[in-house]
């Protein structure tokens, strides 16, 4: 009886061991430019079996927000593998103005580092510029053996989200049609790559029309197929389906690949490719697969956020999501993956349409920088303003101090000067961000996106409905403190993710601290975040 009971105690506590074991595989996922409210608005759209499998086993929450501005993909991406802000990481915007330099920079540009499956200076990129370790980069200090693996048509996407020790970067060279890294991360490309890339996956993608894929009965909820505040492709005026994707691509190249739904679908391919040619999952060593689909976000800023383009690219994401979801079962097991769903950003509506339905909204009138440059000249400060870069003034302080008018003086006045404008909310100085790090309303989403040395002088806060530019009127964008940018979709699905409904508020600095986590590592070295409701 004795022994009896001494087997079931190491039973019960192989059991626990074994329910603790990290997941084999961790996917972590971003759908560039996602707002929250496209798992409702698109729900029509989706089988039971992709998103909503995801939603209704895992744990979803519904209140995620992002806490900084500007809400851009650079930025977003590193806050999503650092669990940490701008003010700490480095990436404030995807470009800044560099005042040593006197130009801008870009978040990942590294003349040092050279280029990797290609000639194009596309592949001149590395994370030089982020400034604290991501999760990647953690798991590869706790687990030596184990694998951290990037994939994105975007660059920074790729990049920014893998961090610095990452065992494969890839990104899409547009003007090869290839997967492609640097130097910073290898110094050729794997063998199970050259066999993917040799398959010419984008110029195939692209020899099909872009057909509307909504059953006609749906149609009606998702807007019409051709509004005035929709940008066409270069050379193709018309803005209906269907899209003759190889004569669009005579004028776009292999680029166009980037906005249209076979964006996702090569994305899907790469990352099955990498599973395999990296046997990632296969051992006991927990791996990690960042995935950051663009093609969402080329499609959103063409078609906007109402779009039926939009509507039907989220519905083909969808469909690829279920088989994406069929092959992990498969291929490392039901029970041995968890995957995570956000986004970098949200996007705002194109503010003309907003007009239209009497609703207050405008765009940061293109003569602005002239402006501010004009009035400086009239307060007897010419050349005081170097650059307008992320709606940030960056000063000439030499220019300022050798002005007639004292600094004091002039600061009050730009101020007076600055909230005459309608689209300026608010005002914060860079020897004000400080004290106003946690404080919950727009000065201090403008704090914690802050970076020393790489920010402006003068940080400007979007009026409600304010963005920065549109194409002559169409299209949308984002980067503003508002819910429409920085409410993101957060689900987690799969091993040990039992189901929950949460809420309550979140922040995207929780994610990497919260798989941490579960990953059994140190948190990323800057993190600011909690662990998530549920851990």
């Amino acid at each position: 009886m004795r022994r009896f009971v001494i087997f079931l105690i190491f039973l019960g506590l192989g059991c626990t061991l074994k329910a603790q074991l990290p997941p084999k595989l961790v996917v972590y996922i971003s759908v560039d430019q996602m707002r929250a409210d496209y798992l409702f608005r698109f729900r029509k759209l989706f089988t039971t079996t992709g998103l909503l499998r995801m939603e209704s086993l895992g744990r979803v929450y519904r209140n995620h927000h992002f806490s900084y501005v500007p809400t851009y993909t650079g930025p977003g991406h590193a806050t999503l593998s650092t669990g940490t802000w701008p003010y700490y990481h480095g990436i404030v915007a995807n470009d800044w103005f560099d005042k040593e330099v006197e130009r801008k920079v870009y978040c990942v540009e590294d003349a040092s580092a050279q280029p990797v499956g290609t000639t194009h200076k596309n592949g001149q990129m590395s994370p030089v510029w982020l400034k604290s370790s991501t999760l990647g980069d953690e798991l590869k200090l706790a687990y030596p053996e184990a694998k951290s693996v990037a994939i994105a048509l975007k660059d920074r996407a790729a990049i920014l989200m893998a961090g610095h020790s990452a065992d494969g970067v890839y990104w899409f060279d547009e003007s090869t049609g290839r997967f492609i890294s640097s130097t910073y991360y290898t110094q050729s490309l794997p063998a199970w790559l050259e066999q993917f890339n040799g398959k010419k996956r984008a110029e195939a993608l692209l020899q099909d029309d872009w057909s509307l894929s909504i059953p006609e009965a749906m149609l009606q909820d998702f807007g019409a197929d051709d509004s005035p505040y929709e940008m066409p492709f270069k050379g193709h005026e018309k803005v209906t389906f269907p899209y003759p994707l190889t004569k669009i691509a005579k004028e776009k190249g292999l680029g166009l690949i980037k906005s249209v739904p076979g964006g996702n679908t090569i994305t899907f391919e790469m990352a099955q490719a990498a599973i395999e040619g990296e046997a990632l999952g296969q051992d006991y060593q927990p791996d990690l697969l960042h995935l950051s689909f663009s093609a969402t976000d080329y499609c959103g800023h063409q078609f906007g956020p109402r779009s039926l383009e939009l509507a039907d690219m989220y519905r083909r994401f969808d469909e690829e999501m279920t088989l994406f979801l069929n092959y992990l079962d498969k291929t490392v097991g039901k029970d041995e993956y968890v995957v995570v769903l956000c986004a970098d950003h949200g996007v705002a509506d194109n503010p003309h349409a907003m007009e239209a339905q009497h609703i207050p909204a405008g765009v940061i009138p293109p003569t602005f920088e002239k402006e501010l440059m004009e009035w400086c000249n009239r307060e007897g400060a010419p050349g005081a303003v170097l650059a307008f870069e992320n709606l940030q003034i960056y000063f000439d302080y030499p220019a300022l101090e050798a002005a007639a008018v004292p600094f004091p003086d002039f600061r009050l006045k730009l101020e007076q000067w600055l909230h005459k404008q309608a689209w300026v909310q608010d005002i914060l100085w860079a020897d004000q961000v400080d004290a106003h790090l946690n404080h919950p309303l727009a000065t201090g989403f403008a704090a914690r996106g802050y970076g020393k040395h790489r920010s402006g002088d003068v940080m400007l806060l979007l009026a409600p409905g304010y963005v920065e530019v549109t194409f002559k009127g169409k299209g949308a964008t984002h980067g503003s403190h508002y819910a429409y940018d920085t409410h993101v979709p957060l689900i987690m699905f799969g091993k040990g993710m039992d189901r929950l409904e949460w809420h309550g508020p979140t922040r995207v600095v929780d994610i990497a601290p919260s798989l941490a986590t579960l990953l059994q590592i140190r948190v990323p070295n800057a993190s600011v975040g909690k662990v998530l409701p549920g851990f």
